[in-house]
């Protein structure tokens, strides 16, 4: 399905007017944005973008995959880590909210799974490794809110820093192709989308 910016957009504002109309506490705010974040990344594939390798004498190319979008595996694992250090950048009052940027990046960095969830007959086309953004620049969100900026500005504002870095992230590990014959892992690096 790959990530959707308007559905950031509405679960961060559907979350801070949840959290002013009904007068939530620190924890329930961090609990309320870090869910937002998870949500979205439900959607995260990563596109691979050129032939694995099949490791052999000499290589072989596994062009099959090119184009293919595997879904990430296990996005709620850092869940609980992402929303207690959004409460732990509330209480610090960090006015550049460098701690959620972090904490945002760390979260990406438990995505170490997709599949394409295909079984028969050969098992599903799977990327195993590293997922890494860079930070978003939530610094840049300050400024807004204090200029008078509505709710929908601000987390607007938000979910576009945060979308971009998601846009900019790179999945490096190995993929296997079991249809292709491919079952030695296959270096890739493959897009975040």
């Amino acid at each position: 399905m790959a990530l959707n910016l308007n559905n950031l957009k509405k679960l961060l504002i559907d979350n801070f007017n949840t959290i002013r109309e009904n007068g939530a506490t620190e924890k329930e705010s961090a609990d309320g944005m870090a869910n937002a974040i998870v949500k979205y990344s439900k959607d995260a594939e990563a596109l691979i973008p050129t032939p694995f390798i099949i490791p052999g004498v000499p290589p072989v190319p596994d062009a099959s995959v090119i184009g293919t979008k595997i879904k990430v595996v296990g996005h709620e694992v850092g869940k609980a880590a992402l929303s207690s250090v959004i409460q732990s950048s509330y209480k610090a009052m960090d006015p550049s909210f460098s701690i959620i940027a972090g904490a945002i990046v760390t979260y990406v960095a438990t995505f170490v799974s997709y599949s394409d969830g295909k079984v028969p007959p050969f098992g599903p086309i799977t990327i195993a490794g590293a997922t890494l953004i860079p930070p978003p620049v939530l610094v840049s969100v300050t400024p807004i809110g204090m200029a008078g900026g509505s709710v929908e500005d601000v987390m607007s504002a938000t979910a576009n820093l945060i979308h971009a870095s998601f846009m900019a992230g790179t999945v490096t590990g190995v993929g296997l192709n079991p249809k292709a014959g491919a079952i030695i892992p296959a270096p890739v690096i493959a897009k975040l989308v």
